[in-house]
């Protein structure tokens, strides 16, 4: 799955239960499924959570930082420093 951080809440969303994909191609700001008018609540896939503890890529999208330190066997302030 891909998730990506809300422009509006910064909660993290997964980029298939919202209009990610659409915003991005209009160049609109990328919404969660609560936040988003067309959408207007919370898909309850998941419990919704603020991205402070998500790492960021390039393109916006956002990992899990104990997942990552899962995949790498180590912290991740260990590999960023």
């Amino acid at each position: 799955m891909s998730f990506f951080q809300c422009s509006r809440c910064d909660c993290v969303e997964d980029t298939a239960l919202c209009h990610y994909w659409s915003a991005r191609l209009q160049t609109m700001p990328v919404l969660c499924s609560a936040c988003d008018p067309k959408i207007a609540r919370w898909h309850g896939q998941f419990p919704r959570e603020p991205a402070r503890q998500w790492i960021r890529d390039r393109r916006g999208l956002v990992c899990s930082k104990s997942e990552v330190e899962d995949w790498l066997e180590q912290s991740v302030g260990t590999v960023l420093s």
